[in-house]
Order: C-alpha cells, then structure tokens, then sequence
C-alpha cells in the first residue's frame, strides 16, 4: 500500500510543482507549491516506511537485478520473533477448576487441566492426577505448617 501512496504523492507533487508555472496569480501559484511540497514530503515518508518494512526484499531483489550488489543481501534474523511482540503477561479466560478438597498437593494438574479445557480438550483433574509422575516425598500436615519430608 505504501508503494501506492509513494506514487500517487509524487505524480501530485510533481504536477503540483510544474503546474504552478502555468498559473498567473502570485497566491495560486505559491499555494500550487506548497501543496506540491505537502505532497513530496508525504511521498518522502510513505518511500521510507514501505523500505524499512522490504528492505530484504528489496535488497535480494536488486542483488538478482545487480550482480554487484549480491554482497549486500540480508537474510531475515528472527523473522518469527520480530513479527510478534511478546507480553510480560497474559490473561486467559480460561475455566475455574477447584483443586482442593480432592488434590490439597494437586496444583500443577488442576493448572494444566484448565489450560487444557481453554483449548477444548476435555481431561478430568483426577485422571491428570493418577498419570503424573509422582514426588516420593513424605506429605506431612501439622497444626502450624504442611511439611514435605524426603524417607
């Protein structure tokens, strides 16, 4: 799109320019050159923005078109990574799945259940839970702490 706008803002600039030769009022022509100025400043911005976003290609395409210029090919560096922006965080709407009574030390298998439901694949907690592979700690409640005691 930005190649189109490119154009379009310098065939109005251009005309803008050479047009205001032909008209006979000072204001006129003045404003002639000034919108024909407007315009090549737009055309300017929009060239620059639609180079940054094809150098790559722009820089392979003249290196298949100009053998000398092959030295200055660029491959694209983390092409997946500089597409997408990474959030810190991420809220997911994903369902309440209560992990107690049933799983007091079952924290890890009740998360993974909900992130399962959020992406429609049905498993029960509980079934998580008998095929985890298992801590050998020692689960130990006290009146002032829960210990986790290695035999």
């Amino acid at each position: 799109m930005e190649q189109y706008i490119f154009l379009f803002s310098m065939v109005l600039a251009l005309l803008f320019i050479f047009g205001s030769k032909q008209m006979t009022s000072k204001w006129i022509k003045k404003s002639f050159i000034i919108y024909g100025l407007v315009f090549f400043i737009a055309a300017v911005f929009s060239g620059i923005s639609f180079f940054k976003e094809n150098k790559t290609e722009i820089y392979n395409a003249m290196a298949t078109t100009f053998p000398a210029a092959r030295n200055k090919t660029e491959t694209p560096k983390n092409e997946l990574i500089s597409q997408h922006q990474i959030k810190a965080t991420v809220k997911l709407e994903a369902p309440m799945i209560q992990q107690l009574p049933e799983l007091p030390r079952g924290c890890e298998v009740t998360s993974l259940s909900m992130l399962l439901a959020y992406h429609d694949i049905s498993v029960d907690k509980m079934k998580l839970a008998e095929e985890i592979t298992k801590n050998p700690a020692v689960y130990k409640e006290t009146k002032k702490r829960c210990a986790i005691r290695r035999p």
